[in-house]
């Protein structure tokens, strides 16, 4: 399925509403609350403006939306889009037509959207709040891993992965093979090395 609507990226931009379906796509999935820090991906997209021709998609509703669509309003933003609130079976075309996933949160201890990205071989931005992004992001060079609030850093990744389509590709990849392996046997093996290590210590 991950194939199938990938071929179809440019015509589903469109169904969107998305004015330059031919531009790249960097995707939030979340809700609009404060340790989200959703501004934060705003304020690098505010940065990015002159430099790169993206889309900004923000898939998710919550009590900070309005204050959201006011900053992209009073900043003529035209290429952020918000599309609500979106269950799980409706997910799958948004990974789909994106190019990069961006989770700016200030603490998230292990958020579905990075592995359900990773699975459409989407690579990753996340800050270091994001506590599975050192084993998932990390270690498989699956994307970047950058300090929260650092929106200088942030925008300074998008703009590397995005002109970079052959490491933009290579870190897709990686996400892919590292979320494949990432599963109910790896999990029971870490929990047996655990509990061996507290035994002998």
């Amino acid at each position: 399925k991950s194939k199938e609507l990938g071929n179809r990226k440019e015509l589903i931009r469109q169904e969107m509403g998305l004015k330059h379906a031919d531009w790249p796509v960097i995707l939030f999935v979340g809700k609009f609350i404060p340790r989200k820090r959703v501004e934060d991906l705003l304020r690098a997209a505010m940065k990015l403006k002159n430099r790169i021709n993206v889309n900004f998609l923000l898939v998710g509703d919550g009590p900070g939306k309005e204050t959201l669509m006011n900053f992209v309003k009073e900043n003529g933003m035209e290429n952020v889009y918000f599309t609500g609130f979106k269950n799980q079976s409706e997910l799958p075309k948004y990974y789909a037509i994106a190019d990069l996933l961006v989770l700016p949160s200030a603490f998230d201890p292990s958020p579905k959207a990075m592995n359900e990205a990773m699975n459409f071989s989407l690579p990753v931005v996340a800050t270091d709040g994001v506590k599975t992004a050192p084993d998932l992001v990390v270690k498989n060079d699956a994307g970047c891993v950058y300090q929260v609030g650092d929106i200088e850093t942030l925008s300074y990744h998008i703009e590397r992965i995005i002109k970079d389509n052959a490491l933009r590709e290579k870190l897709g990849a990686n996400a892919l093979k590292a979320v494949n392996e990432w599963n109910f046997t790896r999990d029971v093996e870490g929990i047996i090395k655990a509990v061996d290590y507290a035994h002998k210590v």
